[in-house]
């Protein structure tokens, strides 16, 4: 779809024209750039693909690739060099990283959360650049000095997959913040899949006397919380919710009533949630 927005410096003293814009974009993060350049051709686009199902390059053709006289503008929410790749939201979560793009990330912002406040960021800096491209040119932009490049590879499906043996309270949490929503947080119970659908916020202490007469992955119920706890390399881990394969999500009070108590009255001494990833070898 093609756009058109004035820049500032048209009718000036300068003969730049209204910019004719070719939008291309994936996901969310793209729609609020989009209403921002025209809101109007939203639906006209969305009529269009999903009436012919076919993707943009099939109807957009080579010369529509070709005629680009002015460069393309991508909106990269991270701080480049850092993160550039597929996924730079995530890996910035998954890091710990305190700033990306001009925002400030609060402690525990979860992705969903954090798209959407770069996307806003994103569309201010799309729309300012596009009013003032040839100034821009004239000035481009320097790299940060402090800013060391990294790559935010393309999220793999074991990227969610929990070790409890190995990752801390921090790490499952930076985990379900960032990948929860994408390619989840996953973890097996007797060599079924399980994904956590809810998870609290909470820090639960790991005692010295629990530290050394449990292992990780090791469960428990919480009455008083209605969370289940499941022992991680620090601590444990507080899931309120959570959903196994090819069935509905349950919550923690079911799993007690359904699993756990029967594992009890069938003797089992431990009763552990493990690494899915070295049950899949």
């Amino acid at each position: 779809m093609v756009h058109f927005t004035r820049s500032l410096l048209a009718g000036k003293g300068t003969s730049s024209p209204p910019w004719r814009i070719l939008f291309f974009g994936t996901d969310r993060f793209a729609i609020s750039p989009l209403k921002a350049l025209d809101s109007q051709f939203l639906d006209t686009v969305r009529d269009f693909s999903l009436n012919h199902n076919i993707p943009i390059y099939y109807w957009l053709g080579k010369e529509g690739w070709d005629a680009d006289n002015n460069g393309a503008i991508n909106i990269h929410p991270s701080l480049l060099p850092q993160w550039k790749g597929a996924s730079p939201i995530s890996h910035a979560i998954l890091t710990g990283a305190k700033e990306t793009g001009v925002s400030i990330i609060p402690e525990d912002t979860m992705f969903d959360d954090l798209s959407e406040q770069l996307a806003r960021l994103g569309t201010k800096m799309l729309m300012y650049t596009l009013e003032n491209l040839e100034a821009l040119r004239r000035n481009p932009a320097v790299l940060h000095p402090k800013l060391r490049a990294s790559w935010a590879r393309r999220l793999a499906k074991d990227t969610g997959h929990i070790d409890w043996t190995r990752d801390s309270w921090l790490i499952i949490r930076r985990k379900w913040n960032a990948l929860s929503t994408r390619v989840g947080v996953l973890t097996s119970w007797k060599g079924q899949r399980v994904k956590l659908t809810k998870m609290s916020k909470e820090f639960f202490i790991l005692t010295p006397e629990e530290k050394l007469s449990t292992i990780p992955g090791e469960v428990k119920f919480d009455r008083d919380r209605d969370v289940i706890l499941i022992r991680c390399e620090d601590s444990w881990v507080g899931v309120k919710e959570l959903q196994f394969e090819t069935k509905t999500a349950i919550t923690a009070r079911d799993f007690f009533n359904s699993y756990l108590q029967t594992c009890h009255v069938k003797g089992s001494s431990k009763t552990c949630f493990e690494d899915l990833a070295n049950k899949e070898r």
